[in-house]
């Protein structure tokens, strides 16, 4: 009978066919599937561990970084790749464990399509929440949990205290690295005076650059001024001034600059030079006002219009940027509805909605046209 492990199976035709050809495997190189960008610790750990193990199996192991959709690309793609051991997955809680539970319809079967091989690292995780929240250790933040009607949803839109949070993380020991994506562009940020670690972000929310176009990076200063601080010794964070030495040492250019890998496109920063150039001209201060504005009065026709959508987003104007979180029944089913609307928002699981108005281009017309539709779509 066949295996219900793919990898399973080939491992116990291997071994069954020792006799014929003892000790072939591995007689070509292996593929190491790693569902995060390189660069990122999963990579590192990958990296490091692959030169050894290459020895050890006299053959090369090829790491291949496929990143996006919370590493289901590359879940997908090693759950599909030929099941002969030449193919092999970085495997973390978010692959076996968190999108299992997220997404209702994964295209891989964590408990068929994958077997698991050794323990590769162990990463400490920090879990925060509000400072509302009457819970002083994990025991009793699950408790509350479950005395909560609706639950705690990650995709609410809410703004958290960067500073009071990084503090916490280094009175624990720990650095505080933060992911920005949905903070950059949409509310005002101090990372330096927060004493933030470092953080990187996407361009193509909040800062108009579109899909595809580059990321951003802040380094610290005490980071960034340290040559001996780790990081991926890439041709670009080479110090201009010894960047064509070919030198076999590494002088890493100042700032977040000596972070850098490759070299920019060009044609990828050029939108991003005028959305900034914008950003400067008007203020985040002035987009800041108005977007609270515009966010209380999309709330306030939610409330008024749509009888079977719930705004979860905190109505506390701190507490939230650009992004009103609703609650409705189906919501992709909605979703296209809004499209034919020429509204454009976008779904989360189970039920949720997602509208920006944007201060830089979106206005009261918009917000109008927006709490219509939903109406218009119940």
């Amino acid at each position: 009978m066949p295996s219900a492990h793919p990898l399973r199976r080939s491992i116990l035709a291997a071994a069954l066919a020792l006799p014929l050809a003892a000790l072939a495997y591995p007689d070509k190189p292996i593929e190491w599937v790693v569902p995060y960008p390189a660069g990122g610790g999963s990579d590192v750990v990958a990296r490091t561990l692959a030169e050894p193990m290459g020895k050890a199996l006299g053959q090369t192991l090829i790491i291949n970084n496929k990143p996006g959709a919370g590493t289901n690309i590359g879940a997908d793609y090693a759950a599909k790749a030929k099941a002969d051991g030449y193919v092999m997955l970085t495997a973390d809680t978010a692959t076996l464990a968190a999108n299992p539970s997220l997404y209702p319809k994964l295209s891989y079967n964590v408990e068929k399509d994958f077997a698991p091989v050794g323990l590769m690292a162990r990463f400490p995780m920090l879990l925060v929440v509000n400072a509302s929240v009457p819970a002083k250790n994990l025991a009793e933040f699950v408790a509350w949990v479950k005395q909560q009607p609706g639950g705690v949803n990650y995709a609410t839109g809410q703004v958290f205290d960067i500073a009071r949070h990084t503090e916490r993380a280094h009175v624990a020991g720990a650095i505080a690295i933060w992911d920005l994506a949905h903070a950059t562009g949409n509310i005002p940020l101090a990372l330096h005076d927060g004493n933030v670690d470092a953080a990187a972000w996407c361009t193509y929310k909040y800062l108009n650059s579109g899909p595809g176009a580059l990321a951003q990076l802040f380094v610290h200063a005490r980071h960034a001024s340290d040559p001996a601080t780790p990081r991926l010794a890439g041709w670009w964070g080479n110090d201009p001034a010894s960047r064509f030495l070919m030198a076999e040492t590494f002088v890493p250019g100042r700032g977040a600059d000596g972070f850098r890998v490759s070299t920019p496109p060009i044609l990828s920063l050029a939108p991003i030079a005028v959305s900034l150039a914008m950003f400067d001209e008007v203020g985040m201060a002035a987009l800041r006002e108005r977007s609270l504005t515009l966010t209380g009065e999309l709330a306030r026709l939610i409330d008024g219009f749509v009888p079977d959508a719930t705004v979860i987003t905190p109505r506390d104007p701190a507490e939230r940027g650009s992004q009103l979180s609703i609650r409705v029944g189906d919501a992709h089913a909605r979703l296209r509805a809004l499209e034919a609307f020429d509204v454009v928002a976008d779904a989360r699981e189970p039920d949720l909605i997602r509208l920006a108005p944007v201060p830089m281009y979106c206005s009261f017309e918009d917000v109008v046209r927006a709490a219509d539709a939903l109406a218009r779509t119940a």
